[in-house]
């Protein structure tokens, strides 16, 4: 992970619900499904949950939490840390869902069956950070 980033926090009343964080996500994101360049915001680790009709859109981004309650659950260890950051190693994962139990900044991915989440853009700065116009996402 470049720099001292250890997790990215949320400003939610600034959110207008772009999405550009979930769009940019799911290209940088599609590496590591085998693709390349491709946008499928189901495979973001931002996902930006919307009250259209009230105006209020707020973007989900997995904490990093001291708990780490999703890799307690794990039976098959696809969720580990690396570099303070946890990640999902879609090799290991079988989709069972118990991560989404305990954690709502974690989801299944329909097409593939694994598990999606921020892991922090690995050795790079989280693309969303500097996607977002609104200064919605701020690396910490």
């Amino acid at each position: 992970m470049s720099g001292d980033v250890s997790q990215i926090k949320v400003d939610m009343e600034s959110c207008r619900g772009c999405r550009r964080c979930e769009i940019v996500c799911s290209w940088n994101k599609s590496r590591s499904f085998g693709e390349k360049g491709v946008t499928n915001p189901r495979r973001s680790g931002v996902k930006v949950k919307s009250d259209e009709k009230n105006g209020f859109y707020h973007p989900l981004v997995c904490d990093q939490c001291d708990s780490k309650d999703c890799l307690e659950v794990c039976d098959t260890r696809a969720i580990t840390v690396d570099n303070g950051a946890i990640v999902v190693d879609f090799d290991l994962c079988s989709g069972c869902g118990r991560c989404t139990d305990v954690c709502d900044k974690i989801w299944i991915d329909p097409k593939s069956g694994v598990a999606v989440k921020c892991d922090l853009c690995g050795d790079e700065e989280p693309i969303c950070v500097d996607a977002c116009k609104h200064d919605v996402l701020r690396c910490v």
